[in-house]
């Protein structure tokens, strides 16, 4: 008899949590499990990913009303008025936290594993009692808790309400058992894993970017500086034209809250000219193909997919040493270039360097290619797929 297992987002918008979702929901053994995606918030017009879901999936919506959701969405894209916020927690507030408590038990209780892919039931997990659930982790656990001694008890209060706890790297998984040592039983490390076939096809698919743009340099994520820090990116770019001479554009892929303000930023350095905003791109990898390298600027992930990527598509690549998956994914500079969090001098030489040095180039894509072995997805399904039929 088949499994039935249902995934959690809490919204299914473009970014890597979405992508590598995906990546699992097209290989898991459909003949061995029932699978659904459940959404907690529908985010109108931002889900440009959701055509993707594959063939035999159920998608539902814990509070799927396009009114109800109206201002959460527009929340990520931009600053609300303040009579919108004020509209917002007076009308919509309690009436969608009523339908997802209402929705969510019974929908739990219809699954046999319930796993909570994008840490969407934290909030709820009174909700898994009597439940077999596993929680994917994607962020540091010192970001999550930020090393506060009451957090991390919270935390692991709300761990223990899962039956098994997947770490995306070996990193995060080391971070797990340094605060919680009794937790070796209940955390494993399964790697995301990418088609490395498929995203070839899609960046040759299409003729060449840089016929249009000329030399590039490329970022790609979700316009967030609280995360994704663009500004240091920027700042380096900035240096990297002024001071180095450097003939590239910089081409960023992403939509986000801090558009304007990065927009403006470009204006003030003085590098309007040469950053392209692309907003979301549905097929990135012909833009990632086209470039001389890859920029990373982030101060906390949790294992970047787009570095993955990169790889995949042999472009060398300068990143921040942030927690966690970074070093792990450039083999502590083997693979590419890595540099201090929020330093934009030292991001703005290495920059420069990587693009004047051509053995340093084929240095970095040779180290990729034996980062790639460890993300085929026979390892990681065959993984995940013996913990789902155990747990």
């Amino acid at each position: 008899m088949k499994k039935r297992i249902d995934f959690y987002c809490s919204l299914f918008l473009a970014g890597g949590i979405e992508t590598t979702l995906l990546q699992l929901l097209s290989k898991i053994d459909k003949e061995k499990f029932i699978i659904r995606l459940i959404i907690l918030f529908k985010t109108p017009g931002q889900e440009n990913l959701l055509n993707r879901v594959p063939q035999g999936v159920e998608v539902k919506y814990i509070v799927g009303s396009h009114i109800l959701n109206y201002f959460r969405a527009e929340r990520l894209l931009k600053k609300l008025p303040i009579g919108y916020k004020i509209v917002e927690e007076l009308f919509f507030v309690n009436f969608r936290r009523f339908i997802l408590r209402k929705t969510l038990k019974k929908c739990i209780a219809e699954a046999d594993v319930v796993v909570d892919y994008g840490m969407a039931l934290m909030k709820y997990t009174n909700f898994l009692s009597g439940s077999k659930s596993v929680i994917y982790c994607h962020f540091s656990l010192n970001h999550l808790n930020r090393n506060n001694a009451q957090k991390n008890l919270k935390l692991v209060h709300t761990l223990n309400h899962y039956s098994k706890v997947i770490t995306i790297c070996n990193e995060m998984k080391d971070q797990f058992l340094q605060h919680f040592p009794n937790a070796n039983d209940k955390v494993i490390s399964i790697y995301n894993f990418i088609d490395v076939d498929q995203i070839r096809s899609f960046a040759n698919s299409v003729p060449q970017v840089k016929d249009e743009i000329g030399n590039y340099i490329i970022a790609v994520g979700r316009l967030d500086q609280s995360q994704k820090d663009y500004v240091t990116l920027l700042k380096a770019f900035a240096l990297c034209k002024n001071e180095y001479g450097i003939d590239e554009k910089l081409v960023i892929l992403g939509k986000g809250r801090d558009a304007n303000m990065l927009v403006e930023l470009c204006r003030q350095l003085g590098i309007s000219n040469d950053v392209l905003f692309k907003g979301f791109e549905i097929n990135p990898f012909r833009w990632i193909k086209d470039s001389r390298l890859l920029v990373h600027s982030s101060k906390f992930e949790g294992l970047p997919t787009v570095l993955i990527e990169a790889h995949a598509l042999e472009i060398p690549i300068i990143a921040t040493k942030c927690e966690t998956g970074v070093a792990e994914l450039l083999e502590d500079g083997k693979a590419g270039l890595l540099v201090p969090v929020g330093d934009f001098n030292t991001m703005a030489s290495e920059m420069a360097r990587l693009l004047n040095d051509r053995k340093l180039i084929s240095s970095c894509v040779v180290g990729a290619k034996s980062v790639l072995e460890r993300f085929t997805h026979s390892n990681t399904i065959r993984k995940l797929e013996e913990l789902l039929l155990e747990v």
